[in-house]
Formats: C-alpha cells, sequence, structure tokens
C-alpha cells in the first residue's frame, strides 16, 4: 500500500513545514499545488520533499484540489490544508491504520479541531474526510466549501470514523481576528453560487456561517432556516446550524418562546 499526501497552498510559508511534518514518514510522495504564492512557500515545500506544481488560480478550490489529486500515485490519498496538521503525533499511525480497515470503506473521517491561530484556544470542532483512496470516480465539486464526490458504482463515500486517539487533527487557519476577512472572501464565491441552492441546500448553511463571521444575524436566521427547512443532513454539521440559529436570535434579543418555537423544542 502506498500513500500520497497532497496539498493546495498558496503564501502558507508559515504553517506549511508543520503541516507535511505531521505525515512527513507515513507518506510515500507529497503533491503541492502552488496558486500564486509570492512568499517561501514553494521553498519551503521543496525542501520538504514535496513535488511542487502551478495551477492558475481560478476562484474554485475544488478545481485545484482535483489538479493536485490527477499528480498523485498512491494507493490512498492524505489531502490536508496547509494550516492543518494531524496532532498528537497521530499522523505516523495513518499507515497502519489503513492496513486494518476493512475493505468496504473508502474514505476515513477525521475529528478535526479549529484552533484560534492567535490564542490556541479551541472555536469549534468538525468531522471532515481528509483521507480516501486513490479512484478516478473520487473528486471534489462546488468551487466553496469544496467536497467529495463518489462518481462510481456504489455513489458513496463510505467513510470510517477514526477515533481521536488514533487519528486527529487540528486546524488553526481562523482566528478572531481574521474570521470576517475570511468570511467576505468564502461569501462572495458562495453567493455566485446561490442559484443552484435549491438542488444543493448545503450552500444555505455555508452562506449563514459567513453570515454569522460578519455579525450579521438577520441574515444568520435567514438562511439557517432556508437550510434547515430542507432536511438536508451533513456530515459534521448536525448541531451546528442550531447553534447559529440561537446564537443569532440571542444576539437580536429574540424572546426565550420566540428561540423555542423556532428551533422547534
Amino acid at each position: 500500500m502506498t500513500l500520497s499526501a497532497c496539498m493546495i497552498v498558496k503564501n502558507e510559508e508559515d504553517v506549511i513545514s508543520r503541516c507535511i511534518k505531521s505525515y512527513y514518514e507515513a507518506v510515500d510522495e507529497i503533491i503541492v499545488v502552488d496558486t500564486g504564492s509570492k512568499d517561501r512557500t514553494v521553498e519551503i515545500a521543496k525542501k520538504n520533499g514535496a513535488r511542487v506544481y502551478y495551477f492558475a488560480w481560478q476562484d474554485d478550490f475544488a478545481a485545484a484540489k482535483n489538479f493536485a489529486l490527477s499528480k498523485a500515485k498512491g494507493d490512498w490519498i492524505i489531502f490536508l490544508d496547509a494550516d492543518e496538521y494531524f496532532a498528537n503525533h497521530t499522523g505516523n499511525n495513518i499507515r497502519s491504520f489503513l492496513l486494518n480497515l476493512d475493505e468496504s470503506f473508502n474514505s476515513v473521517a477525521c475529528k478535526m479541531l479549529n484552533l484560534d491561530q492567535s490564542s490556541g484556544k479551541l472555536l469549534d470542532e468538525i468531522t471532515h474526510i481528509r483521507i480516501f483512496k486513490n479512484d478516478k470516480y473520487i473528486r471534489y465539486v462546488n468551487p466553496i466549501h469544496e467536497m467529495l464526490l463518489n462518481r462510481g458504482k456504489s455513489k458513496k463515500m463510505n467513510a470510517f470514523l477514526a477515533d481521536p486517539r488514533d487519528i486527529v487533527i487540528h486546524h488553526t487557519g481562523y482566528s478572531y481576528d481574521n474570521r470576517q476577512q475570511k468570511a467576505k472572501r468564502n461569501l462572495e464565491l458562495l453567493l455566485r453560487e446561490l442559484p443552484k441552492a435549491p438542488e444543493k441546500p448545503a450552500y444555505y448553511q455555508y452562506i449563514a456561517d459567513c453570515y454569522f463571521g460578519l455579525e450579521n444575524w438577520e441574515k444568520v436566521i435567514e438562511y439557517t432556516n432556508l437550510f434547515m427547512n430542507s432536511g438536508t443532513k451533513m456530515v459534521g454539521y448536525n448541531v451546528r446550524p442550531h447553534q447559529n440559529l440561537i446564537d443569532a436570535m440571542l444576539k437580536l434579543k429574540h424572546s426565550s418562546e420566540d428561540i423555542m418555537d423556532q428551533i422547534d423544542i
């Protein structure tokens, strides 16, 4: 069994080495796709043993990630963002973990802790698929908040949920200081996709998340309700819509009765 580690980057000189080192001993190759760095990201990636490719940025995270996948030769893929890393040395467990994984699974869902990059405080936690089989039918979709889709016979991402004692990821890309900046960037891309939301209701929740970061509480309520009314379920997102809705209504000083009615308790 061989393992390929992939990532897309832009101006990640402060964090890329930490990411690569967290899985370096477990993988057979490291593929870094640069989308326009102006700092030392590429130099550092090469020093850490990565093969570096270049991809012209086109406001589409899925396209850049799929380009990286096209360069991978391993049986399994590890795909982290540069500001993510396997914590507590759990990256060293990946190879043995996969060797013992039942063949019916084509991916591994990992717990991710989002930590404030300035203070180190826990912001929240979520579950993401960051390890999956290298299969031509498994590719990323959506320009923003990209997700994996299996277009093969099974049509499923059959993910095994890893115990965080075995594999756990820390993410330090957000802080209270930069959350609004990233929310504005993401919102601009997401609003372009809004016409697709009736068929892909997850966009409503992603937009609500952006408005939450921008503290536009009325919009948080509007888009969270659109998402919840769609009946859509998202892995790792079952709690967040309710949290966002309650917090937004509290900020707007809604009565406790109104809050209870809205969340159907």
